[in-house]
């Protein structure tokens, strides 16, 4: 298992990527509030969003289990689930590349 995609961006910025199996079970261990819709989460150094989008995925799931047959409340607690969720990324460290693979990772599900 490779953590490290470049030993010049580890050396350079310290960045390492958590597994998907490791994040889920990060998670896991704070079960109740990964699903809690107004439970804020913020990932200070956002990567490709492997812990952003599990996140708002599960928090999406509890809004559609929660409110899926009501299209006001189904809208309204998704964007809640959104607005509470907040990823930083260094902008002297920013890559394309990194943004462009959180935002394909972004739960495509539709809330209206």
């Amino acid at each position: 298992m490779n953590l490290i995609k470049s030993k010049k961006r580890v050396a350079d910025h310290g960045e390492v990527f958590t597994p998907q199996w490791l994040v889920e079970k990060m998670l896991d261990l704070v079960k109740g509030e990964s699903e809690r819709i107004d439970s804020r989460f913020l990932e200070p150094a956002f990567g490709s969003g492997n812990f952003l989008v599990p996140v708002l995925q599960r928090k999406l799931a509890a809004v559609e289990a929660k409110f899926g047959k009501a299209d006001f409340e189904r809208r309204h607690y998704a964007l809640l689930a959104v607005m509470c969720t907040y990823g930083l990324k260094s902008w002297q460290i920013i890559s394309r590349s990194a943004v462009q693979i959180c935002l394909r990772s972004l739960p495509t599900t539709s809330v209206g």
